[in-house]
């Protein structure tokens, strides 16, 4: 059976003058995308799809890069 598994990114460093979804992880999120990962690894999945936001793109690279999966980034999800 197939699921599908939606996470909202990791913790995000705020920068008052640069639009919300321009912003990237702190240090913090980064290193939460790894217990991520761990929670994730359970479910097995195949690939991790992101929006093009620069702070779900790292969420769902690092994620992959821990379970071994592919990223692949679509247009308008989000």
């Amino acid at each position: 059976m197939n699921k599908l598994i939606l996470v909202r990114h990791s913790e995000s460093k705020v920068e008052p003058v640069v639009p919300a979804n321009r912003w990237r992880l702190s240090a913090r999120g980064r290193d939460r995308c790894i217990g991520l990962a761990q929670r994730l690894a359970v479910q097995g999945p195949d690939i991790m799809l992101s929006s093009t936001e620069p702070k779900a793109r790292e969420t769902a690279e690092i994620a992959a890069d821990r379970l071994g999966v592919p990223v692949a980034v679509v247009e308008g999800l989000h």
